[in-house]
């Protein structure tokens, strides 16, 4: 089979969409204390966003939803009281049109409980559920939550059994009526089951993603009555991101992490074979504290994965893989992310262009089409902010909707939503380099660097493999140029062309 790489520029881009704040609300109902993070958010049809987490409230810390209009007036603004320490962060739209917040909170009692609420668009109460209701165990901490096509939803997350705290899953019906909860065993040589992670499968079963003391990752999978099937150990460490967990259009579950000493990713089956692991780096750059923090998938099973590192330096990683592991393209960007929020959805593939924002250090955003072109690059500057961190955003036409958490001075935190639009500067992200033009690519014997210029002098060109060797060096001095590569074994290459002014960075593969 015949693979395409991208041929896209890394350095000296030029990018053409530029994003302008609209408007910015924040939230913080405290004047003293801070602890107010918002996690989620979704926007309907109509416009409205409806954002969920979690605030100070003066005498207790509550879980909070609300809803802004298309100009960010507030609409309505609901929390639940009486929960003393809590979390909520997770959203979905059901089938009726309603919005469901899920999260976990601490009773006065010590004891920790998972609770999801549904509400119409005008934010009255119409169902709830709460797992740690009179006759089930302690230490229920919800990390994650999903609903199927019918309503259903399941919260899962760490629960206690006797001495042990295994993974576990509750389904509570359309109605909110408890259906059933069921834990899963322990691996062999494990004490505890940190939950990350569940995603359906078909609506016929469930992915659970966990993890040990140790960070070892597993996958378990059950079916949508609870009952246990397999449990599989991964060859990657995971941590604290829901997002590391994701299932493609033919039911297969993407996993990702730390593999070996670099980020990487699993591919299983709904059966639980292991399709492929891969590692992702790039030249130059240690991968020991990087890790996959956020995949997607388009149509076609291709997997778009966003990996951080909060080594030195700092740095983010996003590539692309076909569905049998192939390297399409890589590339590297400024900053990484941090744990502060327990979403951290700040990926999205929407309508072919890759959107994310760095969140630590400085907040960059970056946008990408989906074959590797650069598109937005810069830095997410929010007036009255400090520190931005994103944990979630939904793409709305030209715009984009941001939620989460800033500084508001030590140990305070401010919620905010907020809203960008898109400002096209009239430069298109490669014009000043569409002169070159390089194929074969994947290449077998040589590549070709043609270039539409007046000008050849000066021009020089070094080919470098993965680890940043430099291979080969010359000069371009005409129209067309031909590289020998026939002795050069398969991978991903880097071909830097260097000019008076310019410095251009293009990938090539390698394949006989």
């Amino acid at each position: 089979m015949k693979y395409i790489l991208a041929i896209y520029l890394l350095i000296g881009l030029n990018a053409n969409a530029q994003f302008s704040t609209q408007w910015i609300r924040t939230e913080r109902d405290s004047p003293i204390v801070g602890y107010s993070r918002l996690e989620d958010l979704i926007v309907d049809e109509n416009g409205i966003t409806y954002v969920s987490g979690t605030i100070d409230s003066l005498s207790e810390i509550v879980p909070v939803t609300m809803a802004y209009d298309s100009l960010g007036n507030l609409l309505w603004k609901k929390v639940v009281t009486g929960l003393n320490f809590n979390f909520s962060w997770r959203m979905f739209t059901t089938p009726t049109g309603n919005i469901i917040s899920a999260g976990h909170y601490e009773d006065n009692t010590g004891t920790n409980n998972m609770i999801f609420v549904e509400r119409n668009n005008l934010g009255d109460s119409i169902s709830s559920g709460i797992l740690n209701s009179p006759g089930f165990t302690t230490g229920d901490d919800l990390y994650d939550a999903v609903i199927d096509s019918s309503g259903n939803v399941y919260l899962a997350g760490g629960i206690r059994v006797n001495s042990t705290f295994p993974a576990g899953v509750s389904k509570f019906d359309a109605g909110g009526s408890f259906k059933w909860l069921s834990s899963y065993p322990l691996l062999s040589g494990w004490n505890s089951s940190s939950f990350r992670a569940i995603e359906m499968c078909a609506d016929t079963g469930l992915y659970l993603l966990t993890f040990n003391f140790t960070g070892v990752g597993s996958l378990i999978y059950c079916d949508t009555a609870g009952n246990f099937l397999w449990q599989k150990t991964l060859p990657i460490s995971i941590s604290d991101f829901h997002t590391q967990l994701t299932v493609d259009r033919y039911n297969n579950a993407i996993v990702g992490g730390h593999l070996n000493q670099n980020a990487g990713l699993v591919k299983l089956n709904s059966l639980g074979d292991t399709l492929w692991s891969r590692e992702i780096s790039y030249p130059g750059l240690n991968g020991v504290l990087s890790s996959v923090v956020n995949i997607k998938t388009d149509s076609t099973g291709n997997i778009f994965a966003l990996a951080t590192s909060n080594g030195n330096p700092s740095y983010s990683i996003i590539s692309k893989f076909d569905s049998s592991g192939l390297l399409i393209w890589v590339d590297t960007a400024r900053g990484y992310t941090t744990f502060y929020g327990k979403n951290k959805e700040f990926f999205s593939l929407d309508n072919g262009v890759l959107t994310f924002i760095t969140t630590k250090g400085s907040s960059w955003m970056y946008q990408y089409s989906d074959d590797g072109i650069q598109i937005t690059n810069q830095q997410l500057l929010l007036p009255g902010l400090t520190n931005p961190e994103v944990n979630a955003f939904a793409i709305v036409d030209e715009s984009i909707i941001l939620t989460g958490t800033s500084n508001k001075g030590f140990n305070i935190r401010q919620g905010f939503t907020a809203k960008i639009k898109k400002v096209n500067t009239g430069v298109l992200s490669n014009e000043k380099n569409q002169h070159i033009n390089i194929y074969p690519n994947p290449a077998k014997d040589f590549i070709v660097i043609d270039q539409n210029r007046n000008n050849y002098s000066n021009m020089k060109t070094r080919l470098f493999d993965i680890n940043g060797k430099m291979i080969n060096e010359f000069e371009l001095n005409k129209h067309s140029s031909r590289i020998d590569v026939s002795r050069l074994t398969n991978g991903i290459y880097s071909l830097q062309i260097n000019g008076d002014n310019t410095s251009s960075t293009y990938k090539v593969v390698i394949q006989k």
